[in-house]
């Protein structure tokens, strides 16, 4: 059944096909929950991706998720700000002027600070959507519908979840392209509501996706001189904001 689903003004054009066991006399169904894991071990694995990713949101605006391998970085940009992980720590950029604050990690296994802000600003984490996709996939009271789709010219499957056991949502709705990156996701979030789609994606991923302005250190003071003025949080760069508009095309 050919369906045509909107967007934040992105058309969606999308094939619904309701899970619900065997059919006929071809091969049996895909299991739901067999489903729905694949759909979590995709998106896990495209933490090994590098990619620029370019969302929509609600509203209009553009957010961005740049990723590179090696070494391995997390850039999620948004109007005003921006969430910047790396090996060494995490970077937060906000507020008017714009300034940035990095906190280190405290191990290799350390979770980044940060990624639970992300629904504030219309974003979400792979990691959050695998954990829904997990969380669904376990649950034997959730119900699925799986279709097929094209976003931003790139094939996706997706997957319509509710009557979910979750402290995160009850119910949510995702799309994953064939590399498992995040085509689309809607949903109520920590009681956010967030509703984003893939407007653009590429495997180059330029170096400033990933910078801000670094703060000069200040020499020590003389105890017989005044020091410097302190100096203040770095400045994020013009890219704070991702610049490319998605496209209208239907």
């Amino acid at each position: 059944m050919g369906l045509v689903k909107t967007l934040g003004g992105l058309l969606v054009a999308a094939s619904v096909v309701v899970l619900t066991g065997c059919q006929g006399g071809g091969p049996p169904a895909l299991d739901r929950a067999d489903l729905v894991s694949d759909l979590a071990l995709r998106v896990d694995h495209s933490t090994t991706l590098d990619y620029l990713a370019e969302y929509q949101v609600a509203g209009g605006a553009v957010v961005s998720v740049s990723q590179s391998s090696t070494p391995r970085r997390t850039a999620y940009r948004y109007p005003g700000g921006a969430l910047i992980i790396t090996p060494n720590g995490t970077t937060t950029c906000g507020g008017r002027p714009t300034s940035c604050s990095t906190v280190a990690l405290s191990g290799s296994n350390a979770e980044p600070t940060g990624l639970s802000d992300l629904p504030k600003h219309g974003l979400v984490s792979a990691k959050l959507v695998s954990s829904l996709l997990t969380t669904a996939a376990l649950d034997l009271s959730a119900n699925y519908k799986q279709y097929e789709s094209t976003i931003a010219g790139r094939s996706a499957t997706c997957v319509e979840v509710t009557n979910l056991t979750s402290p995160v949502t009850d119910s949510f709705e995702a799309c994953v392209t064939t590399e498992g990156v995040v085509a689309s996701f809607s949903g109520t979030v920590d009681d956010l509501v967030i509703e984003l789609a893939l407007a653009r994606y590429t495997r180059e991923v330029p170096e400033s996706a990933f910078a801000t302005a670094s703060p000069k250190p200040s020499p020590a003071a003389s105890p017989t001189t005044a020091g410097p003025s302190p100096t203040r949080s770095p400045v994020l760069p013009d890219f704070t904001e991702p610049s490319i508009a998605p496209s209208n095309k239907s």
